[in-house]
Order: structure tokens, then C-alpha cells, then sequence
């Protein structure tokens, strides 16, 4: 079963750390075609046993057994004879026995060790130079799963869905790197011993758990080891009565493309392709049938070996889509006041802010509690002190009430600007005066506001943008969900085996032992959601909820408290930072004064409307830039500011856009926004958000204004004068590995007539 497990997650190659397998796995081994590094049981040996000569029996009767009883099985293809130890005369007679006993076969040793046949890496980093000097080299223990860092766990499942990043990163640095011959992620399987007393074993630290339930890694390996190389992103529109041409590379060592069935699906239209002939690592163009193409058409292609297993998935979207909330039309809001509260009120909502905490202490929408407290500064795993208000006012703007709310957070002060409109849509302006200490040294994770919700929420909606097109529709990650806080029939009990996926789980005896309570809600429920449309926070029996409405950049976690409210923690900034272990992590960047806006809805529906723009187009690299350096660093840069009309006059409507090229020695970040604010005259207007694929070292991209700021306008309308036009590229601070940080900033003037 577990080599079955192993092939179906495009997995082709296992060490088997740190004792040798059954006869059993190695026959399954044999069967599917899987490569095995079969390690010998000497683990961690130090001091005089090296070099102790009464001591080599111990050394040389373990792998003589193994060389005797596996060295028939094909799959087997390299001999480990000792994991992290000291280099030792002991070691290297057992080297030069490995060798000579069974030539056909090389041998390896921990710590990079020259003695032996391979060299051995672990843990290089996920951008590093994974070549070696003078002799092929195996990472055969990269990209650690999260096991070590607890809190981050227990709060937020999303953190295994982060290692997505990592490991695509990392597989697509060693797969085209020369002298790199693969490697192994620690791990497969959970280690978890079931025990009488607390006791947790080494670490859940598998793709699987011990019941071989899939993790959310799995998915996310199986999508980055993929042998099919399609680039997972909206394409252009080819025109009506023209074939799709989908550039892909073959990344299979020995299967030729015509062996693999392909099957599409466009709205109506289905076919299967079982001839595009394609030579392992190669590369060549796979054609869908010409057809009326229309933006929005969204392409499904499965990918099936031999014997129909299931390689790769993915739904790419023929242009680019941009989801918005329509503003509601509606009388502007009733704005009551009393010695003790504030009440804003609307068509079927209503809001009451208390006069003595500034915080809200009911939001209902058509008479049902939604919202009880809030709003507060959101710092993730860093708590703040009790909140002390200092000032609370009300007024009204154009169609909206606003409450301006003043306070502090021990000495830590805080501003928030709340406005509400006649139809419950609730902006949320933080400001954050100056900062606390973290709680890490890496520093904080999240970044936003939160508003305590009513214990009557009882699931989570959602639309996102991923890093991948497809995910199973269990997967935390997934793109479109609905997830439920709680889940209804068995119960969780220690020792007995789960009949409900891993996303469903409710309790942790790893990191809660034994007798883990529970209370937490289903890790689908409580997984942060990223780069959200939209997300839902939905009454139990009905379809009343808050809406958190996005352009893509922000992000929503939801927690169950003490007293079973929950807690909706809206993000704007966020970052996974203690992942170690050569994983890919991300910091925040933030300066005293920070501020942002989040929005949020009181509703009965998640409708949105879908607009398909152009994807950005990309400029070749000019030979003359920097060439690509191992573990190096991108660096962003604007080079020009576009506008959509060259000449504006007074009254145009103009959009902008802006040329993003990376100047550095490493490629951004593939998964993460690559935004762009322009700003006219210093004042925000417009900015550009789809954009998430990585921008290799001298490559440019141009990014053009999809959304409006404070407003469903994406345009500019033009005033006669001189004019200021300032592009930021990655104004949020996202990419955070940048070499320099004060150039990513724009001029050009413009004169409108």
C-alpha cells in the first residue's frame, strides 16, 4: 500500500531511513517502478566506535545481511551505509566492502563524506546551488515538513498547505540543475506512537498520517513532482476557429509523451490525445481542436499512464479572471446616539458601538446576531494587552456612517476608521501607531483586524486564488469551499482509525497528546484561507453571514474561543517564518504607522460578478541582464509606466499600467501577488493584483490596473493640468527576499489638456 501511495504522488524515488524495508515493500518497489536507496541501520555513530577495531563486526554484519538478502531487487540502486555519523576506519572498511561485494551498484554516506560513491546533502536550501564540486550529489533529506514549530501548527493548519511553495521551488532548482540527482522529503508517514501514556513519538512529520491518510502535502508534492510540465495559468484567447497551443515539457526520465492519455474537457467539447510525441525531457506544444474560444472558457486536462493512474490535473482559464462585488444601491444609513452607544442602521442590519469600549457590540442582519465584538488589531501569535479606548466619534461621509475610534492596547496605540454604508458593507481603516514586541524573532505573522462573531457560525464559504488550478476537494487549499466548524457523526477517538479525511479532523494527539479536548473546529474551518475573493462566516440554518470581500491580496483565519464565538482574523499581511529546515518562508515588512483597509459584508449570499481580462504580458530577457545565481535573490523594479491612452485629455477615462522587470540574481516567488499601486498626485487610485507567477532574472512583465482603490473604478478620469503619475511595485510587501528595497517606486509626468 505505501509504495502504491508513493507512486500515485509522482514520488519515484525512496530512501528508507533509517533501517532497510521488508521484502514485501521492496517487491511492491519492484512492481511500480519506484528507485530505492536502501539504507543500513547504523545511525548517528560518534566518538572512538569509528575507529574501535572490536567494534567493525557491528558495522559489517548489518549490511553484509542486507546486501545478501535484497541485492536481486531492481528498484534497489543505491547503498546507504550510515546516516549522520562520524567519518571513521570502521566506516571506511564498510565502504570498501559495499564496493567490492556489489560493484554494479554505487554507495553513499552521510555528510558529504568524498569516500564514497555519491555525495550526501540534507537539507540544502530551497533557492541554493544544489550542484556538486566533484561528484554527483543526493539531498536525500530536503524540505522538512513542519513538525518543530508548535504554535504555528496548532494555530493554523494553512502552514501545510504553505509547503506547497517550498517544495515546487526547490524540485524545479534541482530537477534543472546538472550533477543534482534528486532527492528525499522528510518525510513519507507520520511517526506517532500510540501509547498508553502521553507520550508523541518523533514527529508528524509524514505527506501521510499514520492511518495513510493523505496531509495536504501530499497533494502538493504529487502536483510539484509532477513529470508534466504545464505552466498552471490563465492563457490568451487563440481566436475563434484556431487550436489552443499549450507549450509543455516532458519531465518523465524514460516515458515518452505518446504513452500518456490526455484527457480535455471545454464546456461542451471533450476529447483524448494518446500521440503527442514528446522524448523524455523534452519539450513540445499540445494542441486542443480549434472551437468558438471565449474568455472565461476554462480547459480541463488530465493526464493518465498506462495503467490509469492519474499524473497531473489542471483547469486553466482562458483569460485572466477579476471578481467583484457590485456596489448595492441603497438609502444611506440612520446614525443613532445615547449616553451609552452608537447605533448604525440599514436596510436589515444594524450596528451598535459602545461608547465606553469603542468596540461593537452588535451587529445583526435581519435580526440575527452576527457580529459581537470587534474591531481589534490583529497580530497573529503576538498578544496584545487589554484594550483602553481613548476616543470614539461619529459622523457621515457622502452615503456612510463613520466611526472614528482611538485607543490603546497597553502602550501600544491603535486608530480605526469604520464606515458603514446603507447596504452593510463595513470598511474597516486600521491604523497601527507604533508596535509591539514580537513574539518571534522571525517576527509576526499576521497582520490585520479581527471582529468577534456569534457561536452560531457554523461554516466558513470561500473563492481564492491557489498555486494550482486543481486541488482534491477535501484539500484545505482548494480553490472554492465550504467548511464546516464542526463535524457531524463519529467522534474522535485515540487509537481507532478515522473514517472521515484528514481536513475533517478535529483533534490533534500529536500536539495536544492524549487528552486533546478538542473545541478547535475542523482543520478546514480554521485553516487561514489566502488571497481570498471572498470568504463567508455563515449562521448555523440559514444563509445570513459576513462576507469578507477582496481583491485577491487579503487573507481570513477563523478560531474558535474559550467562550465558542468565533474569531474572524482578516489579514492583510501575513507570513509562514520559522519553517526552517531549507523551506522557502516569508517575513513581514512594515513600518511604524502602518495602515490598511479591510471590508467586510452583513449579507445572505456570496455572488460576485467575473470580468476575464488579458494575462500580463511577458518581455524576453535581454541577454545583457544578470545571469540566474544559485540561491540568489530577485530584486523588482518598475521601468516604465503605460497608460492606456498616450495623450489623455480632460474627462478620458485612462488605465494604467506598469513594467515590472527583475533585476536581481533570483527568480520571485511563484504563489505570491506581485503587486502594483499607482497613486496620481500622491493620492492611491488604482492597482494591479492578479499577477502571481515568478518573474525570472532579467524577464519583464507588464502589469496592468484591474481594480479601483475605495471604489469598483479601475480608470482614472482625467483632470486638465500636470500631473504626477507614481508606480510601487510590491507596495504590500510581499516579497520579502528582495536585495534592495528602496527602488521599487516610479515617476512620470503627464499633461492633460
Amino acid at each position: 500500500a505505501d509504495a502504491k501511495l508513493l507512486k500515485e504522488a509522482n514520488i519515484n524515488f525512496v530512501r528508507t531511513s533509517h533501517y532497510p524495508p521488508t521484502e514485501k515493500f521492496l517487491e511492491m518497489c519492484d512492481k511500480y517502478g519506484i528507485y530505492v536507496n536502501e539504507e543500513n541501520a547504523l545511525c548517528m555513530v560518534f566518538n572512538k566506535t569509528v575507529n574501535n577495531p572490536a567494534r567493525l563486526p557491528d558495522f559489517m554484519n548489518p549490511i553484509a545481511e542486507v546486501l545478501e538478502r535484497d541485492r536481486s531487487h531492481p528498484s534497489v540502486i543505491v547503498w546507504s551505509v550510515g546516516n549522520e555519523t562520524e567519518w571513521g576506519d570502521n566506516y571506511s572498511k564498510l565502504v570498501d566492502y559495499t564496493r567490492a561485494e556489489d560493484p554494479t551498484r554505487p554507495n553513499i554516506i552521510s555528510w558529504g563524506h568524498e569516500s564514497s560513491d555519491i555525495i550526501r546533502s540534507h537539507y540544502p536550501e530551497y533557492n541554493g546551488n544544489l550542484a556538486g564540486d566533484k561528484k554527483p550529489v543526493l539531498h536525500d533529506e530536503m524540505v522538512h515538513l513542519s513538525t518543530y514549530n508548535y504554535d504555528t501548527i496548532k494555530a493554523d493548519p494553512n502552514v501545510r498547505n504553505f509547503y506547497g511553495e517550498s517544495i515546487k521551488i526547490l524540485w524545479e532548482n534541482m530537477f534543472t540543475t546538472d550533477g543534482a540527482l534528486g532527492g528525499n522529503i522528510w518525510g513519507f508517514v507520520d511517526e506517532h506512537f500510540l501509547l498508553p501514556n502521553d507520550i508523541r513519538g518523533t514527529g508528524n512529520w509524514g505527506i501521510v498520517d499514520i492511518w495513510r491518510r493523505a496531509k495536504p502535502e501530499y497533494w502538493l508534492v504529487k502536483k510539484a513532482y509532477s513529470p508534466i510540465r504545464v505552466n498552471d495559468k490563465p492563457m490568451e484567447n487563440p481566436g475563434e476557429g484556431k487550436a489552443l497551443e499549450i507549450p509543455i515539457k516532458n519531465w518523465f526520465d524514460h516515458t515518452n509523451l505518446n504513452e500518456v492519455t490526455i484527457k480535455w474537457t471545454v464546456g461542451k467539447d471533450a476529447g483524448s490525445i494518446k500521440d503527442l510525441n514528446v522524448a523524455p525531457h523534452g519539450e513540445g506544444v499540445l494542441k486542443i481542436p480549434a472551437r468558438k474560444w471565449q474568455m472565461g472558457d476554462k480547459v480541463s486536462l488530465k493526464f493518465y499512464s498506462k495503467d490509469n493512474m492519474l499524473i497531473d490535473d489542471f483547469v486553466l482559464t482562458i483569460g485572466n479572471p477579476v471578481k467583484t462585488f457590485s456596489a448595492v444601491k441603497a438609502p444611506a444609513p440612520k446614525v443613532a446616539e445615547d449616553a451609552s452607544s452608537v447605533t448604525v442602521s440599514g436596510t436589515d442590519f444594524s450596528i451598535v458601538f459602545s461608547k465606553s469600549t469603542g468596540m461593537i457590540t452588535s451587529g445583526k442582519y435581519k435580526g440575527a446576531t452576527v457580529i459581537e465584538g470587534g474591531p481589534y488589531l490583529n497580530y497573529g501569535q503576538t498578544q496584545l494587552k487589554d484594550w483602553t479606548l481613548s476616543s470614539i466619534k461619529k459622523s457621515t461621509e457622502k452615503d456612510q456612517a463613520v466611526v472614528n475610534i482611538e485607543g490603546k492596547y497597553g502602550n501600544i496605540g491603535a486608530k480605526f476608521t469604520v464606515k458603514i454604508d446603507g447596504s452593510g458593507l463595513i470598511s474597516t481603516t486600521y491604523t497601527m501607531v507604533n508596535h509591539p514586541q514580537s513574539k518571534s524573532a522571525n517576527g509576526f505573522n499576521e497582520i490585520g483586524v479581527a471582529y468577534t462573531l456569534s457561536e452560531s457560525v457554523d461554516k466558513l464559504t470561500w473563492d481564492r486564488k491557489g498555486l494550482w488550478s486543481v486541488y482534491p476537494e477535501d484539500h484545505i487549499g482548494r480553490i472554492t469551499g465550504s467548511a464546516v466548524k464542526i463535524r457531524s457523526g463519529v467522534k474522535d477517538e485515540y487509537g481507532v482509525k478515522p473514517t472521515w479525511p484528514w481536513s475533517l479532523d478535529m483533534k490533534d494527539y500529536f500536539y495536544f497528546l492524549k487528552s486533546d479536548p478538542g473545541n478547535r473546529g475542523t482543520n478546514d474551518f480554521r485553516s487561514m484561507k489566502e488571497y481570498i475573493w471572498f470568504a463567508s462566516a455563515v449562521l448555523k440554518g440559514s444563509e445570513n453571514r459576513l462576507r469578507v470581500e477582496s481583491d485577491g491580496t487579503a487573507a481570513v483565519r477563523a478560531e474558535i474561543q474559550a467562550d465558542k464565538k468565533v474569531r474572524l482574523n482578516i489579514n492583510n499581511l501575513w507570513a509562514y517564518s520559522d519553517l526552517d529546515w531549507g523551506n522557502y518562508d516569508t517575513t513581514i515588512k512594515m513600518n511604524p504607522g502602518y495602515t490598511n483597509t479591510v471590508k467586510m459584508r452583513l449579507t445572505n449570499n456570496d455572488t460576485y460578478s467575473v470580468s476575464y481580462q488579458p494575462p500580463p504580458k511577458t518581455i524576453p530577457v535581454d541577454k545583457n541582464d544578470k545571469p540566474t545565481v544559485k540561491g540568489g535573490r530577485p530584486d523588482l523594479v518598475i521601468t516604465d509606466i503605460l497608460l492606456s491612452n498616450d495623450n489623455p485629455k480632460a474627462g478620458d477615462k485612462v488605465t494604467f499600467s506598469a513594467v515590472v522587470k527583475n533585476i536581481g540574481t533570483g527568480s520571485s516567488p511563484a504563489g505570491v501577488v506581485h503587486g502594483v499601486r499607482f497613486d496620481v498626485n500622491g493620492v492611491p487610485v488604482s492597482k494591479s493584483y492578479i499577477y502571481s507567477s515568478a518573474i525570472t532574472p532579467g524577464e519583464s512583465v507588464i502589469l496592468t490596473a484591474f481594480s479601483g482603490i475605495d471604489s469598483v473604478e479601475t480608470d482614472w478620469t482625467a483632470v486638465a493640468g500636470k500631473h504626477k503619475i507614481t508606480a510601487t511595485v510590491d507596495d504590500e510587501n510581499r516579497i520579502s527576499n528582495e536585495e534592495k528595497e528602496n527602488n521599487n517606486v516610479m515617476e512620470k509626468d503627464i499633461n492633460v489638456k
